[in-house]
C-alpha cells in the first residue's frame, strides 16, 4: 500500500493509523466468527513492514482482534524519529501477509 500524506494542520504528524481486516466468509459472519475464534489472525504471520523516505518505520497495535488489526505506523525508528511537519508531504509505503485460509474466497 502506498500513501501520500500531507499536513495541513499546525502540530507535526507523528503516527498514522491503519487498519487490516479479513473476512473469510463473505456474506456469512457467524462462519467468519467462528473460522477466527479458531484461527486468529496474527501479527507473525502479517509481517507487516512501512517505510518512509527510505527509513523503517516502527509500528504500534492499537487494537487486535481475532480478525481485525489496527496499527500505529510511527514516524520514528531505532535511529530517531522523522515527523511529518506542517506543510510537508510524504510518501509512506506499508506491507503485509494474509494466506488464502485467512483472506477468503
Amino acid at each position: 500500500m502506498r500513501r501520500l500524506l500531507r499536513n495541513t494542520g499546525s502540530e507535526p504528524i507523528t503516527r498514522y493509523l491503519i487498519r487490516i481486516s479479513v473476512d473469510r466468509y463473505p456474506g456469512e459472519p457467524e462462519r467468519s466468527n467462528a473460522h477466527y475464534r479458531e484461527h486468529p489472525l496474527t501479527w507473525d504471520e502479517l509481517a507487516l513492514t512501512a517505510t518512509c523516505r527510505g527509513e523503517a518505520m516502527n509500528w504500534q497495535a492499537k487494537h487486535d482482534r481475532d480478525a481485525f488489526k489496527e496499527v500505529w505506523l510511527l514516524f520514528e525508528n531505532e535511529h530517531g524519529r522523522f515527523p511529518l511537519y506542517p506543510g510537508e508531504s510524504v510518501r509512506i509505503e506499508y506491507a503485509y501477509s494474509v494466506g488464502e485460509e485467512k483472506w477468503g474466497r
